[in-house]
């Protein structure tokens, strides 16, 4: 039963990552671990999770939770090395953050035993259009109306992508990016590289609505099946991406097959200028 607002996206990335998890006890790094609502719910399943965040709020948060957080930024603070390798590097809307890409997908496999995975969920804010621009703010601003947005917020007046693009240029990774660095340091380690698409507009909502409990679920759960509704009927943009980065060898056979699932545009321009550190 869905209680909070935050249990909607939490589902979805669990039933994700539930086909990738075949052992009954995984050993997991989860870099960018936010609250520690997917660290636990890992951990409450029996899994030995390790969870990364460079804000020492969340970190003490995720521990609160009874998972081991670190305050880290990733791969400039990495787990000892007398530590036992992980079965999964998890980076969760962390990686568009990470200054150095290239460092933090090598350390990422340096970190994984023989047949480990490197799985990334993040957002493609620069495959957005003109009308996945307007259908976001519009709703924003119903969600103001109706006083659930705060005011002053998704403000985009005439031009909505240009006020999108002006907020995220030059401070995120893009996508092509992102996935340059996996497939890279991945062909060392001879991995196979699947991606798919899925909705993520729906997330910005949970913040907003983190005091409504059973109420703001429920508008979380109708902004997820109204977005995925869009993209079914090519309406808008996905903004959702993911990754997996499986071994060929010896990887499960449910596992080997997957399609490689790219929305048109994904690879759009890269962007320039300086990056944040940490996440």
């Amino acid at each position: 039963m869905l209680v909070r607002p935050h249990h909607v996206p939490l589902r979805e990335t669990m039933l994700w990552l539930e086909p990738h998890l075949h052992q009954l006890s995984a050993r997991i790094l989860e870099v960018g671990c936010g609250q520690g609502h997917l660290a636990a719910a890992l951990a409450g399943a029996g899994h030995d999770v390790v969870a990364l965040d460079s804000n020492e709020e969340a970190v003490a948060a995720t521990r609160y939770k009874g998972v081991d957080a670190r305050l880290a930024t990733f791969p400039d603070n990495l787990p000892e090395r007398h530590e036992d390798p992980f079965d999964i590097v998890l980076f969760t809307r962390s990686l568009h953050h990470v200054e150095d890409l290239d460092a933090a997908a090598a350390a990422a496999f340096s970190l994984l035993a023989p047949t480990g995975i490197v799985l990334v969920e993040d957002w493609a804010w620069n495959i957005i259009d003109e009308r996945t621009a307007a259908w976001a703010y519009g709703l924003m601003g119903i969600g103001r109306t109706a006083g659930l947005v705060p005011q002053g917020l998704w403000q985009g007046g005439n031009d909505p992508l240009r006020h999108w693009l002006d907020e995220h240029e030059h401070h995120v990774h893009a996508i092509a990016e992102m996935r340059d660095a996996i497939v890279k340091h991945g062909k060392q380690h001879n991995v196979s590289i699947t991606e798919e698409t899925t909705p993520y507009f729906y997330r910005y909502f949970c913040d907003y609505l983190a005091n409504h409990d059973d109420d703001g679920a429920a508008i979380v759960e109708s902004v997820l099946a109204a977005e995925q509704q869009m993209l079914n009927a090519g309406a808008m943009a996905p903004l959702g991406w993911r990754l997996a980065a499986t071994h060929k060898i010896g990887c499960p056979a449910k596992l080997k097959g997957m399609a490689l699932r790219l929305s048109p545009g994904i690879e759009k321009t890269k962007p320039d200028g300086p990056r944040p550190s940490g996440f």
